[in-house]
């Protein structure tokens, strides 16, 4: 119980503590392991869409990070899909699918799928920034021509100039 101010108001905090006592205490060095990890006592706000926040979230916290989502995005599809769709349906007459983003991917893939057969998708070569995007096309059985190098959207420019 503590007391405030003037009046004395007495608050009933629960307290807890831990006292350590005898040769045990000559470990703290080697049983220290959580305090030591390299992000420990350090605050990191992750502002990645909520459904994709969860991996980068885990790798913090297992370093020792105190992770606090705050998404500053959320991943919705078009609100009117009109052009999707007519790029789906003409797909073949593109020399390039370049995508920016695993989202991209997976947005367009629902739509194409959803209208098309994969194995109508010829022609076209594909393009992505970066491995984690390649990584979504491929688990949609298509190869990647290009990867940027440069893991944005001005570095797909910069690869598809050179080619």
């Amino acid at each position: 119980m503590i007391g405030i101010g003037r009046r004395r108001a007495l608050l009933a905090l629960p307290i807890a503590a831990l006292l350590i006592v005898g040769a045990v205490v000559g470990l703290r060095g080697h049983l220290r392991w959580f305090d030591s990890r390299p992000l420990f006592g350090r605050r990191i706000v992750v502002t990645r869409a909520r459904e994709q926040a969860g991996a980068l979230a885990d790798a913090l916290e297992q370093q020792g990070a105190q992770v606090i989502a705050l998404p500053a995005i959320r991943i919705l599809p078009p609100s009117d899909p009109a052009a999707l769709d007519a790029a789906c349906d003409r797909a073949e007459t593109f020399d390039w699918l370049v995508f920016a983003s695993v989202n991209a991917v997976r947005h367009f893939m629902v739509r194409f799928l959803a209208r098309r057969d994969i194995r109508d998708r010829k022609g076209p070569k594909i393009g992505t920034v970066g491995p984690g995007t390649a990584a979504a096309v491929a688990e949609y059985g298509l190869r990647v021509a290009l990867t940027a190098a440069d893991y944005r959207s001005e570095g797909i420019v910069q690869a598809l100039r050179t080619l």
